[in-house]
């Protein structure tokens, strides 16, 4: 179970084995590395081999399907086996784009309501212009940065927003669960 809120853990537990669920483990697939993570595949190869495999025994490959609802973490999972598994992460952000990163996430935000970014970074209203977001970012957290600029007068030296840090500070405060919990999957 990832993100769930586990104040009830003891009572989800209880009702799921009430129900027969005997393999339950709690994971946080947002973090780098996870215990529990780690426990999931050696616990599933281990409930497959005692099982029976009918017509299957001599095969010792096994496939392995995610399902669930919509928005319950199933790509974070998946990721997550993957980083733990396979040694590989995801896509790094400036290979994207902080700038592309951070104009999705504020969609997300605004579509699902969650305005803390509002008051968090000093806006007048919600918005979904990111250029005008990232510059109140900007020049609310100082990061900026002087550069020169040619003009026909001669050189000269201008304060201007560093939109890259900005949307660094609008993405980490997202992922930290800062500007509101958001299941994105």
């Amino acid at each position: 179970m990832d993100l769930a809120d586990l104040s009830g853990k003891q009572t989800i537990l209880k009702m799921l084995e009430k129900n027969g669920v005997k393999n339950v483990l709690f994971t946080d697939s947002l973090k780098q590395r996870d215990d529990s993570i780690k426990k999931l595949v050696p616990m599933v190869v281990e409930i497959i081999e005692n099982k029976p495999r009918f017509n299957r025994d001599e095969n010792t490959d096994y496939c392995l399907m995610v399902i669930g609802v919509p928005n319950v973490g199933k790509s974070s999972l998946i990721n997550s086996l993957r980083r733990t598994n396979l040694k590989k992460g995801t896509i790094l952000d400036h290979l994207v784009g902080e700038d592309i990163i951070a104009d999705y996430l504020l969609y997300s935000l605004n579509r699902l309501g969650k305005f803390s970014y509002v008051e968090r970074y000093d806006l007048q209203e919600p918005s979904d212009d990111i250029q005008y977001v990232l510059k109140r970012i900007s020049v609310k957290l100082g990061k900026t940065q002087r550069v020169k600029a040619i003009t026909g007068v001669g050189n000269v030296t201008v304060t201007v927003p560093n939109y890259t840090a900005a949307a660094y500070d609008f993405i980490r405060a997202f992922r930290k669960g800062e500007l509101g919990l958001v299941m994105l999957d």
